[in-house]
């Protein structure tokens, strides 16, 4: 068992099952109840195949489809880990500001938070 999830998951005796989501951002308004009833599908057939493992979702947490995976895992009671590109606040600006309270939201429901941290410039 890696010491990160052992220390941070003393409950947990298994290894973990890492389940990765990337997407569209633009999601036709339409299309979202559909999409999300088979996001509910495949998060169930995951959790029947890998019984009683833990399960971790890794989501970028970019809007359209990396957050709809990341409100029906956590609705589910998955682990998310929010993993972004960079620091929040520089992918913060990225979002519109009516999507930006949704995005914190959504972050602070997430049980790690990982920031990739930008480039720096060596001479």
């Amino acid at each position: 068992m890696p010491t990160l999830l052992k220390s941070t998951y003393p409950n947990i005796s298994k290894i973990a099952l890492f389940v990765g989501v990337t997407g569209h951002r633009e999601i036709i308004e339409e299309d979202i109840e559909r999409i999300r009833a088979n996001i509910r599908i495949k998060l169930k057939h995951i959790e029947t195949v890998a019984k009683d493992v833990p399960l971790i979702l890794l989501s970028g947490l970019a809007e359209g489809a990396d957050q709809l995976v990341a409100e029906e895992a956590l609705s589910r009671n998955w682990t998310v880990f929010a993993v972004f590109p960079m620091p929040f606040s520089s992918f913060l600006e990225d979002f519109s500001s009516d999507k930006r309270e949704t995005l914190k939201h959504l972050r602070d429901r997430c049980s790690e938070v990982i920031e990739i941290p930008l480039a720096v410039e060596i001479d």
